[in-house]
């Protein structure tokens, strides 16, 4: 069974205008009620049917908050935290996602530490965290933007498992889940001239590869997707992030495969944000 959460949009590369080059390779640091909204682009390839395509919108805003450590009483995980909440609109349905982003606030560099469901722009809701080989006493940070942002070509490897942690209000009721993420690889192509509906960027591309091991647990988002599910059951998944790095994510291209047929291809391109464009 397929879950569509995050989609694209096809970009119109017709009117050519003037790039806008990168000063630094080095990621914003992201400000408290920062937005963007991308305008998005999804074919869908149900199994063993013809595909379909649906227009859509994404809104992702950042709003500063803490987040409780469930093994130290009393406590909270140290660092700038954001609560990053998306909003996907598709088709007359609406996703959300909330994920906690920690920056480090010397380089920029982000990190993943948890994901929770709920539909409102708030810390309410099922807590998910992630942790390593079952390790249940100690959830971790995965580094999902290197910063600065490696401009020529490289490669991270992670060859271990990641595994969800549900109910991680406190460490007495935080049990693992079967989905699971392995063979992980993040690859820094370099140098990428992108079009979006906000102009054309000299970004740097960043491609995220991975395969998702599903099971019969709550449907929980890709931990190296922008703002989504690729599939509750066993799925394969490549996403491209064009990264300007005064402004953000500028566009995003992406392709879920199921283990059972079909697939969904989209792209989300910026169309508007409140963070300032050189």
């Amino acid at each position: 069974m397929l879950t569509l959460f995050l989609t694209g949009c096809l970009v119109d590369e017709d009117d050519v205008a003037p790039i806008k080059n990168r000063s630094t390779d080095n990621f914003r640091l992201i400000q408290d009620n920062d937005y963007y909204e991308y305008q998005v682009f999804v074919t869908f390839t149900p199994s063993g049917s013809p595909s379909n395509s649906v227009e859509g919108n994404l809104n992702v805003t950042y709003s500063s908050t803490i987040l409780p450590n469930p093994f130290l009483a009393g406590g909270n995980v140290p660092g700038t935290i954001f609560r990053e909440y998306s909003v996907l609109t598709l088709g007359g349905s609406v996703y959300t996602v909330k994920r906690y982003i920690r920056q480090d606030t010397t380089t920029g560099a982000l990190s993943v530490l948890a994901i929770r469901d709920g539909s409102f722009d708030n810390d309410v809701g099922t807590l998910y965290r992630i942790g390593q080989n079952s390790n249940l006493t100690a959830p971790i940070a995965v580094e999902i933007l290197p910063s600065p942002v490696p401009s020529t070509d490289a490669s991270d490897q992670f060859s271990f498992v990641y595994q969800y942690m549900a109910g991680c209000e406190s460490g007495a009721s935080c049990t693992a889940i079967e989905q699971q993420i392995n063979n992980i690889s993040i690859e820094y192509q370099g140098n990428a001239d992108i079009t979006t509906f906000e102009g054309r960027f000299n970004a740097l591309r960043v491609d995220y590869n991975g395969n998702f091991l599903g099971g019969d647990s709550p449907p929980v988002p890709i931990l190296f997707n922008l703002k989504g599910a690729c599939d509750l059951d066993s799925a394969s998944f490549t996403q491209s992030e064009f990264i300007f790095p005064e402004v953000g994510v500028v566009f995003i291209d992406n392709t879920c495969t199921p283990s059972g047929g079909g697939g969904f291809y989209y792209t989300a391109s910026l169309s508007n944000t409140n963070v300032s464009i050189p």
